[in-house]
């Protein structure tokens, strides 16, 4: 598909320098104070384009759709009660489901924790 060429030409945006305030070609056609949004905007013929070259969706490939997702660690305290501590924080902290899968002691008194937390907020498993 050829690039469509303009005959004319305004800024979507200000370009910002003080030496063309008041100069309405170079004022872009955002509004003031909300510039910042603006300039995050994908165009539609931008967001198609993409999609067409990273997506493969004209080859019948769509994008997928997470179900469940989670992150799972392995984490090292070098206390029991840091361990409680911890396991306090998750229960009482911000809403997240979690699963302790492991817990055991290791060398020289230190607790090891495998666990798994919910990542972001997709589904997490039940098992």
């Amino acid at each position: 598909m050829p690039t469509k060429i303009l005959n004319s030409y305004k800024p979507y945006v200000s370009c910002g320098t003080s030496a063309n305030k008041g100069n309405p070609d170079k004022a872009g056609v955002s509004r003031a104070g909300g510039a910042a949004k603006i300039r995050s905007k994908t165009f539609p013929g931008v967001a198609k384009a993409m999609a067409l070259q990273w997506g493969n969706l004209e080859g019948g490939v769509s994008m997928k759709k997470i179900k469940v997702a989670w992150i799972e660690q392995i984490l090292e305290f070098d206390s029991v009660e840091e361990a409680t501590g911890y396991r306090k924080s998750l229960e009482t902290g911000r809403p997240q489901k979690f699963k302790i899968l492991d817990e055991r002691i290791i060398e020289s008194g230190k607790v090891e924790i495998r666990i798994r937390k919910q990542y972001n907020n997709n589904a997490f498993p039940d098992d």
